[in-house]
């Protein structure tokens, strides 16, 4: 192999064909572990696994099955997709794709990425199971929050207005300054 690195590296979702891949929780074993492996693979599985991904892929990407799965988010806009046929909505607090005709229009969930709580955006973020399906795409948050730098800039400015701009040498001056000696001084 010329970059083993790389290893087989198609797995895009799992379809879970590649059963010679994965340990007995279905997950990928480390590098060490596919090495071990590689007597066991069989290459038959993982050409119907490469063409099972692109099938996929295409199911999200293709001219024509795109309109099916993809949700193109819109600022305002009532999600749906699929030619207005399927909608998103929230069932306790978790997005669940609807048949539209079976849910009031009132019920259909409105995108408003600038919303301040997380929880929609991410409860859209989850409901893709995979590279396959319906997918939302678009922004899924845009929240507009003060930096640090600002408001540090913003805290000096109102002390700055209530006590005036400050005098360093004043300040050395004042109470409570202490001097620190060197104790080699002492003869210690």
């Amino acid at each position: 192999m010329e970059k083993p690195e790389y290893a087989v590296g198609i797995d895009l979702g799992g379809t879970k064909i590649l059963t010679a891949l994965i340990d007995e929780k279905g997950k990928f074993p480390s590098a060490k572990g596919f090495i071990d492996l590689m007597p066991a693979i069989n290459l038959e599985q993982v050409q119907m696994e490469w063409e099972n991904q692109i099938q996929k892929f295409i199911q999200l990407t293709g001219k024509e099955d795109r309109v099916h799965n993809r949700i193109d988010l819109e600022p305002g806009k009532p999600i749906v997709f699929d030619e207005g046929a399927k909608a998103v909505m929230l069932r306790n607090g978790q997005a669940t794709v609807v048949d539209s005709s079976s849910v009031d229009p009132g019920a259909i969930l409105v995108h408003d990425p600038t919303r301040p709580d997380p929880s929609i955006g991410f409860a859209l973020s989850r409901l893709s199971h995979g590279p396959f399906g319906p997918t939302p795409l678009g922004i899924f948050r845009n929240v507009s929050r003060p930096t640090y730098e600002s408001q540090m800039t913003a805290q000096i400015e109102t002390a700055r207005e209530k006590v005036g701009e400050g005098d360093l040498s004043k300040l050395i001056a004042s109470h409570g300054t202490w001097t620190v000696k060197d104790p080699s001084a002492n003869g210690g």
